[in-house]
């Protein structure tokens, strides 16, 4: 099944167990059970440098406190990570959904035996009604929202956005840029059928930005007016050029 976008919190079995971490390993403890939440089955591999990835970790010492966490709180099994406490609220939601799955299926079983006493006039009405909310559901399915785990596709080498990131933008800058999309739009609940796209227009706004700060004109600045006259300038010079062919063959006449 789809990983529920939420899990049980208890606050004071939380704060009996971990009241002794300091900031930096309280936030990595935290950090590591959405992770877990959000991976499929609730556990991890056993790589410190995807779990470092995944955790937006940016020196050794994010990585040492990542890693003293994990050893204190988080067992191995198959060579996978997993938090013992957190794997069984992950079965119990489980059971819980698909309970719940269930008996919507079987409620929609007996509607529709029902609908089919109707009269026929009747039920063309549902059939259309049903078929607009099957379209419904559809849209709202493919509305997706960010979430920790999210993954951007690699950059095409040859797209503007690329070659922007490469001449603008450090490893580390990217990865504060990913954490703070990431974070803005989980504060937003933003849904949305392609992060990827928002993630790229992110990206060339920050360098944008950035170029416009420091007054770097070493990279054209693009904006909608510069665009459209670019495209203008194009369309008329491929319109002259098929004016002079025509003229050389006689089938246009010069001004």
């Amino acid at each position: 099944m789809t990983t529920l976008p939420y899990f049980c919190y208890f606050p004071k079995d939380m704060g009996y167990k971990i009241a002794h971490l300091t900031l930096a390993e309280d936030g990595a403890y935290h950090r590591l059970l959405r992770l877990c939440w959000t991976t499929t089955g609730c556990t991890i591999p056993n790589d410190i440098t995807w779990i470092a990835r995944k955790c937006l970790c940016r020196s050794q010492d994010d990585i040492d406190v990542l890693q003293s966490v994990l050893d204190e709180f988080f067992h191995i099994k198959k060579d996978r990570y997993y938090n013992k406490r957190l794997l069984e609220e992950y079965d119990k939601s489980n059971a819980k959904h698909k309970a719940r799955v269930d008996a919507g299926k079987r409620g929609g079983h007996a509607k529709s035996l029902k609908s089919n006493n109707k009269s026929s006039s009747k039920a063309l009405a549902k059939t259309k009604q049903s078929s607009t909310n099957h379209n419904h559901n559809h849209n709202h399915i493919n509305n997706h929202t960010v979430n920790y785990n999210f993954i951007p596709k690699e950059l095409n080498k040859n797209t503007k956005t690329y070659k922007l990131i490469e001449k603008h933008m450090t490893s580390d800058e990217l990865e504060l840029q990913l954490e703070k999309f990431i974070a803005y739009h989980t504060d937003k609940q933003t849904k949305s059928t392609d992060f990827n796209r928002q993630w790229r227009a992110w990206l060339q706004n920050n360098v944008q930005w950035k170029l416009e700060k420091t007054g770097d004109k070493s990279v054209k600045q693009y904006n909608t007016n510069t665009k459209l006259k670019e495209i203008g300038d194009s369309r008329r010079k491929r319109r002259g050029e098929l004016l002079n062919e025509l003229q050389a063959q006689g089938l246009a006449k010069s001004v």
